[in-house]
């Protein structure tokens, strides 16, 4: 299911291929990251002398690093992967995993899947699966990341989910996004002229200024309002 919805017969290598029914584009690889926890002793009474393993919740310091014979796959820790966490609905993931990226062609990938299957890559310490993308839908003009994950806890439940974030490739393109544009630049002019005409009173009036209540207010509006079109002007800069 996974490649019927990835791969079309016309996907070409080292270039972005189609989605099926021309939903969009996967640029660059398809990546997939599995997440391992090591066994660890189980908790018993001391007269019991048992020395049987036992598969705990997952957590970072639980993380399997061990190569296991997977020789497709390669371990990544959470620093050499610039990517955020994913809160799943058993426990917080980091960045960090085993990674397969998937070739751009789909009998390349169904081979390189086929050989996972008989590695036995998903077993009992197998605690989180995820596919990750990144879409071009060049109709919307959205950029979107995607992931797919899959939960395996310890008890044997299974839970999926998917997490998606979007953004515009072009923030203004029409006529109604440069009014938006518009409404932008005046709002940080006039953020602007208030913080100068608060300055300005402030060097005129002295310690005065501060005497009086609405002047607190104006100088806490102006100061807000510059730390709002900071902050919109770098995450702008981020995406």
């Amino acid at each position: 299911a996974l490649l019927d919805t990835l791969y079309t017969q016309t996907s070409l290598r080292d270039e972005a291929h189609h989605m099926s029914e021309s939903l969009g584009y996967v640029l660059g690889h398809v990546q997939l990251r599995q997440i391992m926890i090591r066994p660890e002793p189980c908790y018993t009474m001391p007269f019991l002398n048992s020395n049987q393993n036992c598969l705990h919740s997952y957590s970072s310091e639980r993380n399997d690093t061990s190569h296991n014979g997977k020789s497709l796959l390669v371990f990544k820790n959470r620093d050499s992967i610039i990517s955020p966490g994913v809160w799943g609905q058993a426990a917080w993931y980091d960045s960090s995993g085993y990674v397969l990226q998937l070739n751009n062609t789909r009998k390349e990938a169904a081979e390189q899947l086929e050989m996972l299957e008989m590695q036995k890559w998903i077993n009992i310490h197998t605690c989180a699966v995820f596919v990750e993308l990144t879409l071009f839908n060049a109709a919307s003009n959205l950029f979107s990341s995607v992931t797919l994950l899959l939960e395996v806890t310890p008890t044997g439940q299974v839970f999926t989910s998917s997490h998606i974030m979007s953004t515009y490739l072009f923030r203004y393109i029409s006529v109604w996004d440069n009014c938006i544009l518009g409404c932008e630049l005046l709002y940080i002019v006039l953020t602007l002229w208030m913080l100068y005409d608060q300055l300005h009173q402030m060097m005129k009036m002295g310690h005065t200024y501060f005497s009086h209540f609405w002047n607190y207010i104006e100088l806490l509006m102006a100061v807000m309002s510059l730390l709002y079109t900071g902050f919109y002007i770098y995450r702008r800069s981020e995406e």
